[in-house]
């Protein structure tokens, strides 16, 4: 009993850390994820390393990325989009925890923000009720841990241009200079 419980505990990290991102797609909490365990698998559009692209829709679309991996936690971002907008979500998981870990990640977005985001994206005002709405998105980097922000034209799914090029410093996800 003792040999058993020692080999469970020197080798429960290395199984943690050889998950891979396909893995960590099909165990994504379903408050997170408002798509069946048994449909995911479906859903997986491309696979790359600790990158993967999902569909959920003819509208929908989403990424995952692996940004770091511990001895004994992975982090994990996933992306959600559609022409309207989009989710951004980081966890830390440690021993099959899954841990929001958004706001420790990635600093969120702010007033400050809307200035560059409508240096990419102008908008056109009509009438002086108005609102005018730019939808932006996330997208991830499949061969670096970057990540972008992407504002799309006024009114349009069409892509107007990146807002910011964050690049992960081991720590947190940090607007590039």
């Amino acid at each position: 009993m003792k040999i058993l419980l020692f080999f469970t505990l020197l080798f429960s990290p290395a199984i943690i850390f050889s998950q891979s991102v396909k893995d960590l797609f099909l165990q994504i909490p379903e408050n997170y994820l408002q798509v069946s365990v048994t449909e995911r698998a479906k859903l997986i559009t491309e696979t790359d390393g600790d990158f993967l692209k999902f569909k959920i829709s003819e509208k929908s679309h989403g990424e995952l990325k692996i940004i770091n991996r511990k001895t004994d936690e992975i982090w994990l971002g996933m992306t959600t989009n559609d022409c309207d907008g989009n989710t951004l979500q980081f966890w830390k998981i440690k021993k099959g925890i899954w841990k929001e870990a958004t706001k420790e990640i990635i600093k969120p977005l702010g007033k400050d923000d809307v200035f560059n985001i409508l240096a990419v994206s102008p908008v056109t005002i009509t009438k002086i009720e108005q609102q005018p709405e730019i939808a932006i998105f996330y997208e991830f980097s499949a061969d670096s841990n970057n990540l972008r922000l992407i504002a799309r034209r006024q009114d349009s799914c069409d892509i107007a241009g990146t807002v910011y090029t964050y690049e992960f410093n081991g720590k947190k996800l940090e607007i590039a200079k």
